[in-house]
């Protein structure tokens, strides 16, 4: 999934200009060189903006915390300040995993706000974001459907092997009185 996200920023962030065009292109022939984007950019500006590095910068920052530990990711929130790059962090930080589903609903759908609002690479971003934030909510809610059911069916799986084990006793119960009654 991590795979398939960074593919998806890399393009996003390549299709932000023609510089970036180049980028997909050598990246599609083998020649494209993270580190080459990284040094271009001295400053990630981390806003709305359209520009390369912003949207390299933002794509370093959502992977970077998908790998956090619940630690990490504490300090991570805790160390945020009030700026409006820092509201999109905490926004990112409070959609994922660590966070309960109630939060991190509010979350999501907060960031396809921002996605709708901005009509460019920086909103494309958050709308994958957003996306993938939604599906792993889906997922993890089917996930513990599925885990009731289980528990549930497992449940009567073993009420129903219980009431065999009691009729086997029965019958055999029963067939020793028989045999008992034919011997007499």
């Amino acid at each position: 999934m991590r795979i398939l996200f960074f593919v998806l920023s890399a393009f996003l962030l390549s299709a932000c200009s023609q510089q970036g065009f180049t980028s997909v292109f050598n990246s599609l022939t083998g020649n494209f060189s993270e580190s080459s984007l990284k040094d271009e950019c001295e400053v990630f500006p981390y806003d709305n903006s359209d520009s390369a590095c912003n949207l390299y910068g933002w794509q370093t920052f959502a992977y970077q915390s998908l790998a956090h530990t619940k630690a990490e990711h504490q300090q991570a929130l805790t160390a945020l300040g009030e700026l409006n790059g820092d509201t999109y962090k905490r926004l990112i930080l409070l959609s994922q995993h660590h966070e309960t589903v109630n939060v991190r609903l509010k979350a999501t759908d907060t960031l396809f706000a921002i996605a709708k609002a901005n009509d460019n690479s920086f909103g494309h971003f958050f709308y994958i974001l957003a996306t993938h934030n939604k599906q792993d909510l889906v997922n993890k809610k089917n996930a513990i459907y599925l885990n009731a059911k289980l528990k549930k069916q497992t449940q009567t799986s073993a009420k129903l092997k219980a009431e065999l084990i009691s009729a086997q006793a029965k019958i055999e119960a029963i067939m020793d009185i028989e045999k008992t009654l034919n011997t007499n």
